[in-house]
């Protein structure tokens, strides 16, 4: 019974999320207090993740701030080069396994299929030491990729060590179409390590207003940055 009642809710959810009701967000809370509280049953993957897109549309961030977010690991992985690490991204993004050298996950949103993306990477810089205190503005600039237009760079602390972020813009061409991309980058070094969480907004380039749309990711990307923690550090 337990199962059917959460099959059939799980249905319905769906519908709501998907718009074919006017009182689709009031669904989806009622409806996970109602699995949370009285069926004990948990909503899986991937269905947790469709339920939550798209839900607060202007403000990212707010799923984040209500607790539905996940937790990126690294531990053991082959790319982490011996660091322990863990950020948190929504519960609607998708965790994958980075396709490039030194990205060790990503993750996408609208469940892997939106255009705004978080990127986990681990430098190994052999045995030269980085002191935060030479993150300034021109250093930063180098990490921007080819073609990139600088906007901005400060440093930040992350888990109890500064770095840098640094912020900037690019035209990229797939094929025949062109992208406008907004990144925004956090540079963390420990040790001979360089951390990076990189952030990817963007869209076909005519098609956007790449301001409004970096500033309502901002904060979302700021939050995921703030939830990495090195745990080497406190071995």
């Amino acid at each position: 019974m337990k199962t059917a009642n959460s099959i059939l809710l799980i249905l319905f959810l769906l519908l709501a999320s998907k718009g074919y009701s006017r009182t689709a967000q009031e669904y989806v809370d009622r409806g996970f207090a109602y699995v949370n509280f009285f069926t004990q049953d948990e909503i899986s993957t991937p269905v947790n993740e469709y339920l939550m897109i798209d839900q607060n549309p202007d403000a990212p961030e707010i799923e984040f701030i209500n607790g539905f977010n996940k937790v990126i690991l690294t531990k053991g992985h082959p790319k982490s080069k011996g660091l322990d690490l863990q950020v948190r991204v929504p519960n609607s993004w998708s965790i994958q396994e980075g396709d490039r050298p030194n990205i060790i996950k990503k993750a996408v949103s609208q469940n892997g299929k939106g255009f705004e993306m978080v990127m986990l990477l681990v430098s190994d810089l052999g045995t030269t030491t980085i002191s935060s205190t030479l993150f300034t503005s021109e250093l930063m600039k180098q990490f921007i990729p080819k073609g990139g237009k600088y906007i901005s760079g400060k440093k930040v602390t992350l888990d109890r060590i500064e770095g840098g972020m640094i912020e900037f813009e690019q035209i990229v061409t797939q094929i025949d179409i062109k992208l406008k991309v907004r990144g925004l980058f956090f540079i963390i070094p420990f040790k001979t390590k360089l951390v990076q969480i990189q952030c990817f907004t963007g869209g076909r380039e005519n098609e956007l207003n790449i301001e409004a749309l970096s500033e309502k990711f901002r904060p979302l990307f700021r939050m995921i940055a703030n939830s990495l923690v090195i745990s080497n550090q406190y071995q």
